[in-house]
């Protein structure tokens, strides 16, 4: 009777004498109740698994326990439809099962189940894809090549959720993408191309969110002159260096080869030329002493040589 939970206790007997060792309730689903498991692989070690149901939506008050065998995954309790597993052995079937589970924990039976197979693994995919936040509209991607690259020259193709549907193909381990939007989570997958030009099964991906211009970039530059060839530069910190010490370089007229370093955020630039538009970019630097772009950029003039006033 679907309308009943029913008790069922296990007793070890030993002679006359009868232990319970364990004890659990369950309630069977009425016969035109039916919930459904589906699930896919799309990459190496992961499987996107999801249950609904055919005659009623599930309530808040529902919770759903998973179990997998192989129990390489342990038991979940949720209260969500959808849930990723991304650690699980490349090329091995699992199955998984769900049975929904009351408020008061007893379990609806029967379960619902799905068996699935992960994606081999392919000697022909790159792998440890990783990207690298550059400035608010530009991020890297950097990946090891194929095993099986030492053997062929490798095609990749780098897709971009920027980009739906138009993929890039390099030979590289690198690819660039700029004119991204700023705190913008961005998804790639860099696919291996065969012959024929399909893709190998299991591309790896990864997500990033570009900042925001004004997060880690200082901005509001001013600029007092001091003398026909002295400047003193000025400007607000980057909105991050109160969590961590920020550094910034001071670029003048695009020598970023000579620019000075301060942690301060202000700076005197001597061995100007008087009477000279100077145009100057403030631009905090990353832990490898690169620029994060954009900068904050100030131009300005400075003054003449006073005729009583000659520089030596």
């Amino acid at each position: 009777d679907h309308t009943k939970s029913y008790e069922f206790t296990v007793f070890l007997i030993k002679g006359n004498i009868k232990t319970p060792i364990a004890y659990t309730r369950g309630q069977v689903l009425s016969i035109d109740y039916k919930y459904i498991l589906r699930g896919f692989s799309d990459e190496l070690g992961k499987v996107v698994l999801q249950w609904s149901d055919q005659t009623y939506i599930f309530t808040e008050t529902e919770r759903f326990l998973l179990e997998t065998t192989p129990p390489h995954v342990p038991q979940i309790i949720t209260d969500k439809s959808v849930i990723v597993f991304d650690k699980l052995q490349p090329e091995t079937s699992y199955k998984f099962k769900v049975n929904v589970r009351d408020v008061n924990g007893i379990l609806k039976t029967p379960p619902a189940e799905y068996f699935i197979k992960t994606l081999p693994q392919e000697d022909n995919n790159p792998t440890d894809l990783t990207a690298i936040v550059v400035s608010p509209y530009r991020i890297d991607l950097e990946w090891k090549a194929a095993p099986n690259a030492n053997c062929k020259i490798m095609t990749y193709s780098v897709q971009c959720t920027s980009h739906p549907g138009i993929p890039f193909t390099t030979t590289n381990t690198r690819f660039i993408f700029q004119q991204l939007l700023p705190q913008t989570l961005y998804a790639f997958s860099v696919h291996s191309q065969k012959a024929d030009g399909t893709y190998y099964p299991g591309a790896p991906k990864v997500e990033k969110i570009t900042w925001s211009p004004y997060t880690y970039s200082p901005r509001d530059v001013t600029a007092i002159p001091l003398g026909p060839t002295s400047i003193r530069l000025s400007w607000t910190a980057a909105v991050e260096s109160y969590r961590t010490p920020t550094l910034y370089k001071v670029v003048t007229n695009s020598d970023k080869k000579n620019a000075p370093t301060t942690d301060l955020t202000t700076i005197d630039i001597q061995n100007l030329s008087p009477s000279m538009d100077d145009i100057f970019e403030v631009h905090a630097t990353q832990v490898d002493d690169s620029l994060i772009m954009p900068g904050a950029e100030q131009m300005t003039r400075t003054p003449e040589i006073a005729a009583n006033n000659p520089i030596h």
